[in-house]
């Protein structure tokens, strides 16, 4: 019951609406916009990642449609409101059909961006079908990967596919589900599907565990941004045995 709305939405043929916030400047607002120079191709258009993360793994999106989805490490810059500076910012991204639209253009650089907020990945006004334990899962994800992910396509790759097994599916199995990986071919996409399914299966048995928390921009505009936030909101780690269970199921 847990993806019931997503389902739902697919069925209406539907895909995420963002309907809160808007892109102009809040109090407690940041800008982030595209940061040049040191990119990688496979974005969309090319140009959001940063060097050597980007790459394309053949796969299904929420939508259902098999192809090659770009995936890789988002290469951006931020800075809160009232500063003068912006500061990098690496980021991944929690809808699979973020393809549609980013909102900002990196060639030639927008130098504007979007201005969002910063919620918790269980924050309702996403309107994604998160959890507490989907949040722990997603920080420990963040505490023992994130440094990899920046280091090789692959390992960025396997990054962001698992972020979105996390946020769309209710089992966590890269072979299955409304978000996977279809390969089967000894390729490059079984490659990485490989490395995200082990780093699941250290997440739910307990082997990687939470340190720190995660973070979502929103702005209701474009597809919301996760990125590490050891300043965010409690972890609940009382819930931590809520994902530690959450093992593969075969089929």
């Amino acid at each position: 019951m847990k993806r019931l709305v997503f389902a739902l939405g697919i069925l209406g043929g539907i895909t995420p609406a963002y309907t809160w916030g808007s892109a102009i400047p809040l109090p407690d607002s940041i800008q982030v916009r595209d940061r040049v120079g040191g990119e990688t191709g496979f974005g969309t258009p090319d140009g959001y990642y940063a060097d050597g993360t980007g790459s394309r793994v053949r796969g299904t999106a929420i939508d259902g449609r098999i192809g090659r989805q770009s995936v890789g490490l988002l290469d951006f810059e931020m800075k809160a409101h009232g500063d003068l500076a912006f500061t990098p910012i690496k980021a991944f991204v929690l809808d699979p059909s973020w393809r549609d639209g980013i909102g900002y253009d990196p060639q030639p650089a927008d130098t504007n961006g979007m201005w969002y907020v910063t919620v918790s990945p269980t924050d309702p006004r996403l309107k994604l079908p998160i959890t507490p334990a989907d949040e722990l899962a997603l920080t420990a994800l963040f505490t023992h990967a994130f440094d990899l992910a920046q280091t090789e396509p692959r390992y960025a790759a396997a990054f962001q596919w698992l972020v979105w097994e996390y946020v769309w599916d209710s089992q966590v199995d890269l072979s299955v589900g409304n978000v996977r990986i279809v390969a089967g071919d000894g390729s490059y996409s079984d490659r990485v599907a490989d490395i995200a399914q082990a780093w699941a299966d250290m997440i739910s048995n307990g082997e990687w565990t939470p340190s720190g928390g995660v973070a979502v921009l929103y702005n209701g505009c474009t597809a919301p941004l996760i990125v590490p936030s050891p300043a965010s909101g409690a972890l609940l780690l009382a819930s931590f045995a809520a994902f530690a269970g959450r093992r593969r199921r075969r089929v």
